[in-house]
């Protein structure tokens, strides 16, 4: 595995005359970094110009409206929450509905998540900290939940299905209004931290 991160490009002579690595070095080069960094195109998993994908978490064990739970992800697989889709949902929120690639949206997931990964080209090195920091507990709190509303959900069907399926609804608009405001909070804080504003 070559850690794109670490290319000897990303280095420079500090003061001391030791070796420091760029606060812009990242995974994720733009074709002109490339080319004043006289670096070759590496192929990331993870791409900066990703448009959506998931990963599914299968148990055939559970009643088959929470048994499927989807990972859903916008933009750069690196940057972006993974939002949890249980397959019993039929209700998607309205912010991982909307996009158009030709008007910015504050009601858009993926605008949200795209506004951040741009951001985060100013100083990944620093910003993909705050990344970390912001998400980490938010998607901790979605894994933690997701056992209790697996209980609810099959303590509901069993009294009135749908109410059981108004849990699901409700629980992944709860996702993706928590995910919109972390993720409008880390823009703002991005944009004061990164750019010339001081």
């Amino acid at each position: 595995i070559y850690d794109k991160e670490n290319d000897a490009a990303w280095y420079y002579v500090g003061p001391d005359g030791k070796a420091v690595k760029s606060k812009l070095a990242t995974p994720f080069p733009t074709r002109e970094m490339q080319k004043q960094m006289k670096t070759t195109r590496r192929r990331a998993v993870a791409r900066m110009d990703g448009e959506y994908g998931m990963v599914a978490q299968l148990r055939s064990w559970l009643p088959r409206e929470i048994g499927g739970l989807y990972w859903v992800f916008v933009d750069n697989a690196y940057t972006s929450p993974y939002f949890p889709l249980f397959t019993g949902t039929t209700a998607i929120p309205e912010v991982y509905r909307t996009y158009d690639p030709n008007a910015y949206s504050d009601q858009s997931a993926r605008w949200a998540v795209d506004f951040v990964d741009n951001m985060l080209y100013l100083n990944w090195q620093d910003g993909k900290k705050d990344l970390l920091a912001a998400r980490a507990p938010m998607e901790e709190s979605f894994f933690s939940r997701n056992a209790a509303i697996e209980q609810e959900y099959m303590a509901l069907q069993k009294k009135n299905p749908q109410k059981a399926t108004a849990l699901l609804n409700n629980y992944a608009q709860e996702c993706a209004d928590k995910i919109m405001q972390t993720y409008r909070e880390l823009r703002n804080l991005l944009l004061v931290k990164y750019t010339n504003n001081k």
